[in-house]
Formats: C-alpha cells, sequence, structure tokens
C-alpha cells in the first residue's frame, strides 16, 4: 500500500514552488524586456539604414518633418499623422509616409516595449533639429545631411514620451512624431533607459539623466548627445 502525502509535506513543497516562482519571474521578466530591447535597437538600425536609403534617392535629404497640430493629416512626412493629440500619444500611418518604401514592415516602427504600439502605430521621434529653418507647425523640410557635422553625436531618432505618469517619468510614446529638443522628453520605457538611433546610423541606449542634461537646451553643442 502506497504511503500518502502528509500535509505539511504538502504545504513544504507548495512553499518550494512559490519560492522559486518568487526568484525565477524577476528573472524571466528581466530576460522578456532584454528581447524586447534587442529588437527596438534592431528596428532603429534597419530605420537608420531606410533614411540612408531614402537620402541617396533626394538630394542627400532627411525626409519631411510634421510638427504638432498643424501636422495632422499632412503628406510628406518621414511619417503620415493621421490624429494629433497634445497630451497623448497621436496616431499615425508609416505605410502613408515618404521613408515607408524604404522599410515596408510596420513592425519597424514600433517598440515591443511600447505598451500603445497597437493604437499609435509609431514609438519614434525625428530630431526637430534637422528641419528647414524656420520651423512651422505642419510640414517641414529635411535638411541635407552635409549640414551634420558630428554625426555621431546628433539624434536621428528618439523614444518621445507625451505626458508623464504620476511618478514623473514618460513611458508613452509620441504625439506626433517629432522631437522638439527643447520641449519634448523621452520615453523612458527600458528600465529607466531610451534608445537613441544617431545621425551615423549607430543605436545607443542612454539613461533619462544622460538624456536629460546632454539633449540641450543649454548645452554649447545644440542637438549633440555626444
Amino acid at each position: 500500500m502506497k504511503k500518502a502525502f502528509t500535509l505539511i509535506e504538502l504545504l513544504v513543497v507548495i512553499a518550494i514552488i512559490a519560492t522559486l516562482a518568487a526568484i525565477l519571474f524577476p528573472v524571466f521578466a528581466k530576460a522578456k524586456e532584454a528581447a524586447k530591447k534587442t529588437q527596438c535597437i534592431s528596428n532603429l538600425k534597419q530605420l537608420g539604414t531606410s533614411f540612408g536609403l531614402y537620402a541617396a534617392d533626394n538630394e542627400d535629404r532627411v525626409p519631411g518633418i510634421t510638427e504638432g497640430l498643424g501636422g495632422e493629416q499632412q503628406e510628406g512626412g518621414w511619417v503620415f499623422n493621421e490624429l494629433f493629440r497634445t497630451y497623448d500619444s497621436g496616431i499615425f500611418s508609416p505605410q502613408k509616409g515618404a521613408l515607408y518604401p524604404y522599410a515596408k514592415s510596420q513592425l519597424l516602427y514600433v517598440c515591443p516595449s511600447d505598451s500603445e504600439a497597437q493604437t499609435s502605430h509609431l514609438s519614434y521621434a525625428i530630431n526637430g533639429c534637422l528641419i528647414e529653418p524656420p520651423m512651422q507647425l505642419g510640414i517641414n523640410k529635411g535638411r541635407s545631411y552635409s549640414w551634420v557635422i558630428d554625426s555621431a553625436s546628433m539624434m536621428l531618432l528618439g523614444e518621445e514620451g507625451t505626458s508623464p505618469n504620476q511618478n514623473g517619468q514618460y513611458t508613452n510614446t509620441t504625439n506626433d512624431g517629432f522631437f522638439h529638443p527643447e520641449y519634448d522628453h523621452f520615453s523612458i520605457r527600458h528600465s529607466g533607459k531610451s534608445n537613441v538611433l544617431f545621425v551615423d546610423f549607430h543605436v545607443k541606449t542612454m539613461s533619462a539623466h544622460e538624456l536629460t542634461q546632454k539633449l540641450l537646451p543649454n548645452s554649447s553643442k545644440p542637438c549633440l548627445l555626444e
């Protein structure tokens, strides 16, 4: 006759399982986020290559850039802004944008860590320094790459956050696909950090402190992250 488990033995087994779960779940969560961050970096690198291909066909220029409410429903931007919302994530159609012929997958335009990606369809914003002045609320012409002196230090795309959460952190996504270096904020969805694509197409993961301190407006080298 087989001996049955006693209540104490069952409780010990349950306690061991609960302990292992408490140890392993955070590890699995970190591994999952690391995979998402890696995919986000890969997306940015592929978008960077697409910007280079676009420039080769368009007088070495960055695609058009739409800003604010005036950019809503405007054709010619690197992505198409379907709906602008000042304090919330916008809604975009990358397939209608100028960059899409060179990056024909909507998945490239969203970060897997972006919880609003399924509705906004865009996780990244282009550096507002890359427009021909003066900046206007609407469609802006992109600069020539020859204007950029230090391509390894100038941001091309960043993960913008539109409004802060209860802790004052920006974790949502962009409202217009345009990053104004003086007023906008980075979304720190990668364990307090953000991925940044530079004009030379390399990607770096930077902390909120680094980004806040290095991306103007009081920098002696405006628009550079270094």
